[in-house]
């Protein structure tokens, strides 16, 4: 039969068991952090591409500093502009979705005539998209349009599945009325200009 260890010695297993599942807890945290992170960092990054791509439209635009009430200026057109990364639905479907943050800004502070939606082309259904290869897909929602949808009065997400033929709520086929070509979009703020000049 084999010998029970003693009363002191299953104590200083305990205390070891102890100390290592308070190193591990204090490992995880680390990990989350640092997971949360390099989050903030990958969105961060795939909002400044979409900037960058939505200037290289407008040579003659002017971009703004952080945390300005709006990211662009064209002409008299003050755009603001979210980009996203192509996101795993969570429930097994063949496409992905987009997901953009805080339509208004933090508090509803932005101001803009035009709010520019750009995600990352999911390549599957490349061909239903309006973008002509570019790599992204644009949505151009007039300012008095950004009140029809709930996200924006919340001041929080709005989110879109990647495949134009997956959509089934009114607002999200709303939303992908708003797509346009580059060239849709140049269209788009000329236009507007017109119209803020005629004022």
């Amino acid at each position: 039969m084999k010998k029970l260890p003693s009363i002191a010695s299953r104590h200083r297993i305990i205390k070891n068991l102890r100390s290592e599942l308070a190193q591990a807890k204090l490992e995880i945290s680390r990990l989350r952090k640092q997971l949360r992170g390099f989050n903030h960092h990958i969105g961060t990054k795939t909002g400044a591409d979409a900037e960058k791509f939505i200037l290289s439209l407008f040579p003659r635009g002017k971009s703004t500093s952080t945390h300005s009430r709006h990211d662009l200026e064209v002409g008299k057109c003050l755009i603001e502009i979210k980009g996203s990364g192509c996101h795993s639905n969570g429930n097994n479907t063949s496409h992905e979705k987009w997901v953009w943050h805080k339509l208004r800004g933090s508090g509803g502070k932005k101001k803009y005539h035009l709010l520019v939606l750009v995600g990352i082309a999911d390549p599957k259904f490349q061909s239903e998209y309006k973008n002509q290869g570019c790599g992204y897909v644009i949505f151009a929602i007039p300012h008095q349009g950004v009140n029809s949808f709930r996200a924006a009065a919340k001041g929080g997400t709005q989110s879109l599945g990647t495949d134009p033929d997956s959509v089934y709520s009114e607002q999200r086929q709303k939303l992908w009325e708003y797509q346009v070509s580059p060239r849709g979009l140049k269209l788009k703020v000329r236009e507007l200009n017109r119209r803020l000049r005629g004022r």
